[in-house]
């Protein structure tokens, strides 16, 4: 963790840059749910050593809250209605992680790299494994229908007594 980049100042500069003058004070509005799950995301992204509790304290919240936060920020993110958030939380990583040296940076990149990945390929198997569900239920169904089909069942008993005639001579 850089020293300067602290919970903070990273609600310091979310106000800035947000117009909000307090991200603190008991508000729901959407505006304010929003900058400060954009500010939870932060705090802990350049945070990482520092409690949910802790960050949450800063904001007068308990850290269920800041847990709800990141999660509302990450199912969001890329949400068509949370582009004006989105470009706050753009605005505000630009700026921290040119304050925070270079291999924070690398890390940071690298973990959400990562996840974004490990999400990418588990929707592709997700996909994959609806696809052959489906392959294997139609298999199923051609199968039952084989199986009940008349003029395919005479000829499994004409095999099984050709074989056994085999057999005898």
């Amino acid at each position: 963790m850089n020293n300067i980049i602290t919970p903070k100042y990273i609600k310091k500069y979310v106000q800035k840059k947000s117009g909000i003058k307090d991200l603190s004070i008991n508000n729901s509005k959407r505006h304010m749910v929003d900058a400060r799950a954009v500010a939870f995301k932060l705090s802990k992204d350049f945070c990482s050593s520092v409690s949910f509790d802790v960050i949450g304290k800063e904001y007068n919240k308990s850290h269920a809250s800041v847990m709800h936060g990141i999660k509302i920020f990450d199912n969001l993110k890329n949400h068509q209605s949370f582009r004006r958030n989105r470009n706050l939380y753009e605005i505000c990583l630009k700026y921290f992680l040119k304050i925070s040296d270079e291999t924070e940076y690398i890390e940071l990149r690298e973990k959400q790299s990562i996840v974004d990945l490990q999400k990418e390929y588990e929707n592709k198997i997700e996909s994959l494994v609806k696809n052959y569900e489906k392959v294997i239920e139609t298999q199923n169904k051609t199968l039952n229908l084989l199986r009940n089909n008349a003029l395919i069942q005479r000829i499994t008993e004409l095999n099984e007594i050709g074989r056994a005639s085999c057999r005898e001579r």
